[in-house]
C-alpha cells in the first residue's frame, strides 16, 4: 500500500523550489519601500475621469520610490490634487483632518524625469488655473504637456514634443494665463522652445522671441518674459534662456511672441534669492505687479525692531514703482516665497504654515487646507483661507506738545538756530514707531517738526509737535536702498516744506507743511539733492566722459526745478560734494580721512585748512549743516555712536552730550 504522502516525496524537490520562490517574492514585497495607501504609483495611462464639479484648492506630490529606468524617462506619478467639494467624489479618497477636501491622483502626471546616471532629476511642473477649475502637467503618455478641464473632462495637448533633445541641462516649465485660457509649456536651456495654446480652440504657436514665460498676463496679451536677444539699452545680447540667478532684462510680448516694450529694471529686484524666485521677483497672474521679499528691510546698526518682521515689496511692472510694503507677521524664522497662486504671493513661514499675501489690497490670509507634511513640491489653486490680524501697529507718533525725551533738546537764539540730537537717540528710534535710521531722520530749524520713516507703513513722514498731526512726506520706501548713510531729507530753510530724493536721479519728492499736499519734480539721471537754498535746491551732477574721468558739476535750481547757475567742480578739493549750505556759498565733502573739507563755491577753495583734527579712534561723517557756518556730525561706529557741531569760524568740535 503507498503512503498518503508518497507523491508528495516524489515531487519533494518541485515544492522546494516553490516554497523557496514564494519566500523570496514575500521578502520582496516586504522590503518594497511603502509609500502608504496614499502614496505615488507607477505611471498609467492618461487620466480619464468623468466631468468633476470640484474646485483644487493644491496640488503636491510625494517622494518617488521608483528611481530606475532609462535616461530623461518618467517614473513615477506623485501629483495628487487636493479637491474640494460637499459631496463624495468619483476616484477621490478623504483627506484626513480637512472636512470637504478629497485627494485625487493624476496616474499619468509625472512627478520628473530621472537623469542620465539615475540620479540627476529633471523637475516637472505643475500649473492650477486661478480659480481652481483646469490644471496641467507634464503627461507620461506620449510625453507632452496636457491641460484638463474638470467640469468637462476636456484634455488638450499643449506643445509637439518638447522632450525630444532633452538633456540634462535643460528646464521645463508651464505657465496658465489668469482667465485660464492660455497655457504656456517650455523647454528651457541652450536652445529654448516654448508654446503658447489656447484651450478653447486647441491651436499651439511657438513663441520666436521669447525665452522663459513669467506671466501671461490676465488673457496673453501681454505676456511677460525674458527676451532671446537683448533689446534696446540692454548691457549685453545673448542667446538662450537665462541661467539661475542671472540678471537679464524682462519685456512684454503679445500671443505672437513680437516684443511691445520692456519692463522697468526695478520691477524685477527682491531682497532674497532662493531657488524658487532663482534671483529676481515673481509675477502676478494678471501680469501687473511682481512682488519681492526683504528679510530684515530698514533695519540700521543691527537694530531689532520688534515689530517690524519681513517685507513683502510690491511693484508696478509698467513702472518699476513701488505700490506697497507689507509687513509680515514677525517670526521666529524668516518668510519664505514659494510662488504665485493667482494674483497673491504664497509665503511659507514653517513647515506646516502657508500664508497668501493679496497683491492688491495687502491682506494677508492663512491657508485653511494645510498640505501634508511630507509635500515635495505644492501648488495652489483656490484654496480656503481665513484673514490674519495685520501686525501691531505703532502709534503715528508722539503726542502734541510733548517731543520725544532724548532726541529734541530744544534749540538757541532768536529765532531758533540749531537743534540738538542726544547722544543716546540711536539707535533708539527718535520718536515712536520710526526708523532708526539716520538717513531717514531730520528736524527743522525751529524745532517744530519731525521728518522720519514711519515703520507703520513705511514711508517718511512730517510731524508737526506741536498739533501732533503727521502727514505723509513720500513714496513708499525702497528696501533695495541703504538709507544708512546717505543724504536724507530737506527742510526748505523758511520751514515751509519738506524735500526728499529716494534716490540718485530718482525725482525729488516735495510735502508742504501746512496743507500736506505732494508734488514732485524732475532732475537729471545722475543728480543727487545735496542742500538747499533761498533761491531753491542744489543737486550734484555726476557725468562720465567719453575719454576720460567722470565730469562733476553743481546745479543751482529753482523752486521748480529750472536751472539758475552751474559751478563746474572737477578740480575742487576731497570727494564729491555732499551738502551745502544754507546760504549757498559753501559746501562740504569727505577727504577719506577725520576732518571735512570745507570749500567756497565762489572760488572752489578749501575754506580752511586749520580745523583741529577731532577723529581719533573714531570716524566722523557729514551728518547735516546746521547754520552757515556750522555742521552737524556724527559718529560711523554703530556701538558708540555721538554727534557733535563743528564750527567753521572756530574748528572746534562741541559734541552734544
Amino acid at each position: 500500500m503507498t503512503a498518503p504522502w508518497g507523491p508528495w516525496r516524489r515531487n519533494r524537490w518541485a515544492v522546494a523550489v516553490l516554497a523557496a520562490l514564494g519566500l523570496v517574492i514575500g521578502l520582496a514585497l516586504a522590503l518594497r519601500p511603502d509609500s502608504g495607501p496614499d502614496g505615488p504609483r507607477p505611471l498609467t495611462g492618461p487620466w480619464e475621469p468623468p466631468p468633476l464639479p470640484v474646485t483644487v484648492s493644491h496640488a503636491w506630490w510625494e517622494q518617488c520610490p521608483y528611481r530606475f529606468g532609462p535616461e530623461h524617462a518618467p517614473h513615477c506619478s506623485g501629483w495628487q490634487l487636493a479637491v474640494r467639494s460637499a459631496e463624495p467624489v468619483a476616484g477621490a479618497r478623504p483627506v484626513g483632518g480637512s472636512e470637504g477636501l478629497w485627494r485625487i491622483e493624476v496616474p499619468d502626471a509625472a512627478a520628473y524625469l530621472s537623469g542620465d546616471d539615475g540620479t540627476r532629476r529633471i523637475w516637472t511642473p505643475f500649473r492650477v488655473s486661478t480659480d481652481g477649475r483646469r490644471v496641467a502637467y507634464l503627461s507620461a503618455t506620449g510625453g507632452r504637456f496636457v491641460a484638463h478641464d474638470l467640469a468637462s473632462g476636456r484634455r488638450i495637448e499643449l506643445d509637439p514634443g518638447l522632450l525630444d533633445g532633452l538633456s540634462a541641462q535643460d528646464r521645463l516649465d508651464l505657465h496658465v494665463s489668469g482667465d485660464g485660457r492660455f497655457f504656456s509649456a517650455a523647454r528651457l536651456g541652450g536652445e529654448p522652445e516654448v508654446y503658447l495654446t489656447d484651450f478653447e480652440t486647441g491651436l499651439a504657436r511657438r513663441l520666436e522671441g521669447v525665452c522663459e514665460v513669467l506671466s501671461l498676463g490676465r488673457d496673453a496679451r501681454e505676456i511677460v518674459g525674458f527676451p532671446c536677444h537683448g533689446g534696446e539699452g540692454d548691457p549685453e545680447e545673448g542667446e538662450g534662456s537665462p541661467a539661475e540667478g542671472e540678471d537679464r532684462p524682462w519685456a512684454l510680448f503679445d500671443r505672437d511672441g513680437t516684443r511691445l516694450r520692456g519692463v522697468p529694471g526695478e520691477a524685477r529686484h527682491t531682497g532674497v534669492h532662493s531657488d524658487v524666485t532663482r534671483g529676481h521677483a515673481l509675477v502676478s497672474a494678471d501680469g501687473q505687479r511682481s512682488a519681492g521679499l526683504y528679510w530684515g528691510a530698514f533695519r540700521a546698526y543691527g537694530t531689532d525692531l520688534p515689530d517690524l518682521g519681513d517685507v513683502l515689496t510690491v511693484r508696478s511692472l509698467r513702472s518699476g514703482r513701488i505700490l506697497r510694503n507689507v509687513r509680515l507677521p514677525g517670526a521666529t524664522t524668516p518668510w519664505s516665497l514659494q510662488g504665485m497662486a493667482g494674483d497673491r504671493a504664497v509665503l511659507q513661514r514653517t513647515d506646516d504654515e502657508v500664508h497668501l499675501v493679496d497683491l492688491v489690497t495687502g491682506g494677508i490670509h492663512q491657508v485653511l487646507d494645510t498640505p501634508p507634511d511630507s509635500r515635495m513640491a505644492v501648488v495652489f489653486g483656490a484654496p480656503a483661507t481665513r484673514p490674519v490680524a495685520p501686525p501691531p501697529m505703532p502709534s503715528g507718533g508722539p503726542p502734541a506738545t510733548s517731543p520725544p525725551a532724548g532726541v529734541l533738546s530744544g534749540c538757541t537764539g532768536d529765532p531758533c538756530e540749531r537743534w540738538h540730537l542726544a547722544t543716546d537717540a540711536v539707535p533708539v528710534p527718535p520718536s515712536p514707531g520710526a526708523l532708526p535710521v539716520p538717513g531717514l531722520f531730520a528736524v527743522s530749524r525751529d524745532g517744530r517738526h519731525l521728518a522720519y520713516g514711519r515703520t507703520q507703513d513705511l514711508r517718511l513722514v512730517v510731524h508737526d509737535l506741536r498739533t501732533g498731526r503727521a502727514v505723509p512726506a513720500s513714496d513708499p520706501l525702497d528696501p533695495d536702498i541703504d538709507f544708512t548713510d546717505r543724504r536724507g531729507p530737506l527742510f526748505t530753510p523758511d520751514g515751509r516744506r519738506l524735500a526728499f530724493q529716494p534716490a540718485q536721479g530718482r525725482p525729488v519728492q516735495m510735502t508742504d507743511l501746512r496743507t500736506g499736499r505732494r508734488s514732485r519734480f524732475r532732475v537729471g539721471p545722475g543728480d543727487t539733492l545735496i542742500g538747499w537754498t533761498p533761491t531753491g535746491p542744489v543737486v550734484h551732477r555726476v557725468t562720465a566722459a567719453e575719454d576720460g574721468p567722470y565730469e562733476s558739476e553743481l546745479r543751482f535750481l529753482s523752486p521748480g526745478g529750472k536751472r539758475l547757475r552751474t559751478v563746474r567742480t572737477d578740480e575742487w578739493p576731497g570727494n564729491p560734494p555732499s551738502g551745502v549750505s544754507p546760504d549757498g556759498r559753501r559746501v562740504v565733502a569727505s577727504n577719506g580721512e577725520e576732518e571735512p573739507v570745507i570749500v567756497d563755491v565762489a572760488t572752489g577753495r578749501e575754506v580752511r585748512r586749520d580745523i583741529t583734527p577731532y577723529g581719533g579712534w573714531r570716524h566722523w561723517v557729514f551728518q547735516g549743516w546746521v547754520t552757515s557756518d556750522e555742521i552737524l556730525v556724527r559718529t560711523e561706529e554703530s556701538a558708540t555712536r555721538e554727534y557733535g557741531v563743528l564750527p567753521l569760524s572756530t574748528g572746534e568740535l562741541e559734541t552734544l552730550r
